[in-house]
């Protein structure tokens, strides 16, 4: 089945394309909805080391492969062992085997908390999310742009019924309320995108973008998949003023307050004995979680492993690999 966007008219074009992919990085990133290992690097440098997705390309500019980071932190306590705490960015569509490597990291932690915004009855009565049952528009747009970029969904590719997984998240309820108190409105959600949205519009790189967009419209399946996931990550990369829109004094309760709902998990499981946890976000959490750790809970980045979110150019992406066992607690 061939997909194609309705473009009304020529001068609504640009627009509309902006915030569509303005919408993709917050729905990939940051919104959960309702074979071999991929490729992992240590960091090479200063520059990289607290970013949380990057694309990889070769010396012709090509897109290899959109990465998210692993980026542990370590807390020293003087006659206790250190804790080493790992975020775990992630996007909420991607390849099959990245989701796959990502669940046989998940056994080496005491503890591995993950973000789901649920009610506390359907998290005690063993729920397994499905983005099919919501219905919700985040999840009906993750779901078709899983389909047209030919990728899987997080929610049907990780168990949630780990025995090491806890949930660190709001209930809707809370959310709400917490949206709320805040004056946080669905339109202000949207304009906050448009705000950013209007950052990027002379940028170069969405130009191209728009016009790669365009002309996929004819591609067979496979071609197009290829094509628009290249356009994609380079987006994704490119704007991440749509990212750090969403945190910082600014930030609104998706990012900000559910952090820290997240990070007072965290130091609950600290509390209870566990030194090794990993905490399951959308990459687009990561950079307000960085500093938190840093500058509310002590601790210091030590190291970041990349993986392949995205595999866009199977047969050029270098071959180099290490296991899990080699990169985990």
């Amino acid at each position: 089945m061939r997909y194609s966007l309705p473009f009304p008219t020529d001068h609504l074009k640009s627009r509309f394309l902006q915030l569509f992919v303005g919408l993709l990085v917050v729905a990939f990133s940051i919104l959960p909805g309702k074979a071999d290992e991929p490729e992992k690097k240590e960091v090479e440098s200063a520059a990289d080391e607290y970013k949380f997705m990057r694309v990889e390309t070769n010396d012709q500019d090509e897109v290899l492969a959109l990465q998210t980071a692993i980026t542990r932190y370590e807390l020293d306590r003087p006659g206790k062992s250190p804790v080493r705490v790992d975020l775990i960015g992630v996007i909420h569509i991607g390849d099959k085997e990245y989701y796959e490597s990502l669940e046989r990291q998940f056994k080496f932690y005491d503890a591995l908390l993950y973000e789901l915004v649920a009610p506390p009855e359907a998290l005690r009565n063993g729920f397994k999310p499905d983005a099919r049952e919501g219905g919700n528009i985040v999840s009906s747009m993750q779901l078709m742009m899983k389909d047209v970029l030919q990728l899987e969904f997080q929610l049907e590719n990780i168990d949630y019924m780990q025995k090491n997984f806890v949930h660190a998240d709001m209930s809707p309820d809370q959310l709400f309320k917490t949206m709320k108190d805040k004056g946080e409105t669905p339109i202000n959600l949207f304009l906050r995108i448009v705000q950013a949205n209007a950052a990027m519009q002379a940028q170069p790189q969405s130009k191209a973008a728009e016009m790669a967009l365009m002309m996929t419209a004819f591609d067979a399946p496979d071609v197009r998949a290829r094509k628009l996931k290249a356009v994609f990550a380079k987006e994704f990369i490119a704007n991440d003023t749509f990212l750090s829109s969403f945190s910082g004094e600014q930030g609104f309760s998706l990012i900000t307050d559910r952090n820290d709902v997240a990070l007072e998990v965290m130091q609950r499981e600290i509390d209870k004995g566990s030194e090794k946890i990993g905490i399951f976000y959308g990459a687009g959490h990561m950079e307000d979680m960085h500093q938190k750790l840093i500058d509310k809970y002590n601790m210091k980045p030590v190291k970041t492993v990349w993986l392949n979110a995205w595999t866009v150019q199977q047969d050029k992406v270098p071959q180099e690999k290490e296991t899990a066992t080699e990169k985990t607690p």
